[in-house]
C-alpha cells in the first residue's frame, strides 16, 4: 500500500509537471519590459499542455509569442493564422532555456482589424477568470 501511494504520487507529478511548467512560463508579465512588434506569422504551435505559441518574423528577427492555453485561444475566436500580418503588445522574459520570449497581452490582426486580448487591465491572464470550457 505504501509503494502504491508513492507510485501514484510520482505518476501525478510526472503528468502535471509539464502543465505547471508551461503555465509558469506565461504567468509573469512585466509592464516595464513591454514592447510592440509588427510582423508576419510564420507558425502557430498548439500544445494541449501549454500555451499557444505564435512564431513572429519582424524584419530579420524571429520571436516566440506566448499567448494562452489552446482552449482559450479557441474560445477567443482568434482569426490569426500562418502568414497573417499582426501587431503584438507583450512583455519580454527569458525562458528557462535562456531564450527570449514575449508574453502576449494583446494581438491585432492588421488585415481584419480584429483585436484578441490575453490579459486584463491589471495584466492578469484572462483565462484565469473565465475557467476552462
Amino acid at each position: 500500500m505504501k509503494y502504491l501511494k508513492l507510485t501514484l504520487l510520482i505518476a501525478l507529478a510526472i503528468i502535471f509537471s509539464g502543465t505547471f511548467a508551461a503555465a509558469e512560463d506565461v504567468e509573469g508579465y512585466d509592464e516595464n519590459t513591454e514592447l510592440r512588434l509588427t510582423g508576419n506569422v510564420l507558425a502557430i504551435s498548439r500544445d494541449m499542455r501549454g500555451p499557444v505559441i505564435v512564431r513572429l518574423k519582424t524584419g530579420n528577427r524571429v520571436y516566440d509569442i506566448y499567448t494562452g492555453p489552446a482552449w482559450f485561444w479557441d474560445s477567443a475566436q482568434t482569426d490569426i493564422s500562418e502568414n497573417s500580418r499582426i501587431r503584438v503588445t507583450g512583455s519580454k522574459m527569458i525562458g528557462r532555456d535562456g531564450s527570449l520570449r514575449i508574453v502576449c497581452r494583446q494581438m491585432k490582426n492588421l488585415e481584419s482589424g480584429k483585436v484578441s486580448s490575453f490579459r486584463d487591465g491589471n495584466l492578469k491572464p484572462l483565462w484565469r477568470s473565465r475557467g476552462r470550457r
